[in-house]
């Protein structure tokens, strides 16, 4: 059951109360209620419980911001690197010779075993990456080299 308490307050208070209410984007029996059953925090520096609605807004608004600039940055690094990619295949065409039809199956075998060895040194670059990004280093031979 739900029970009335009476308030009395002139009408520079109450319309100070209602302020702080919308600020809140509460109603005013809402933001009363919480103010009187909130823990008394405000001398520990800590925010009070009834201003939790306003900074917990101010904080997500900067979480969405952080978010979107950080993507804005990965995305424009994903775009350079797509770039870089192109150029290079470009380039590496341009520059590679026509295989001759006799040493195509050598030359594959060989660019297969090559690209192989390639992928395997990027997932080992990605995991001590991953390492390092958790707290973790890899193991170093005392010359900067990984071992």
């Amino acid at each position: 059951m739900r029970r009335k308490v009476t308030v009395y307050l002139n009408d520079e208070e109450l319309g100070q109360l209602r302020r702080e209410a919308g600020r809140g984007r509460v109603s005013l029996s809402r933001y009363l209620k919480e103010r009187m059953l909130a823990p008394d925090l405000a001398g520990s520096g800590v925010a009070t419980y009834p201003a939790a609605p306003e900074v917990e807004k101010r904080v997500s608004e900067a979480m969405r911001s952080a978010i979107k600039g950080g993507n804005q940055e990965v995305l424009a690094q994903l775009n350079v690197l797509v770039l870089m990619v192109d150029e290079f295949v470009l380039r590496a065409l341009i520059q590679l010779p026509d295989i001759p039809v006799a040493q195509q199956q050598e030359r594959a075998a060989a660019g297969a075993r090559r690209h192989r060895d390639w992928q395997e040194k990027v997932e080992e670059l990605i995991e001590q990456s991953r390492a390092q990004n958790a707290g973790e280093f890899p193991a170093t031979n005392g010359h900067g080299a990984h071992a």
